[in-house]
């Protein structure tokens, strides 16, 4: 019995050493700070910016399709479905 509260034991103590140094990682990591925050709202102003941009280009790439083949509202396939979700 004692044999296997020893070994019972040296598996916890394993197991805590383990998550405290888990802890221990997180912490330091949430401690520092890896980026600034006016870096990091430059960073998702210029992402904003450039899935705009692209955005605006899938709008106009649908209005465009719409006005040269409006036979495919005809089909079941509606344009105008496609550009308000594209414009949402």
């Amino acid at each position: 019995m004692d044999m296997f509260t020893e070994l019972f034991m040296s598996l916890i103590n394993g197991v805590y050493s383990v998550v405290n140094g888990a802890f221990q990682i997180f912490f330091d990591l949430a401690s520092n700070e890896i980026i600034s925050s006016n870096a990091f709202e430059d960073l998702i102003s210029n992402f904003y910016l450039v899935i705009g941009i692209i955005m605006l280009f899938v709008l106009a790439f649908s209005l465009l399709r719409g006005m040269i083949n409006p036979d495919d509202s005809k089909q079941g396939t509606s344009m105008v479905k496609k550009i308000v979700v594209n414009l949402v």
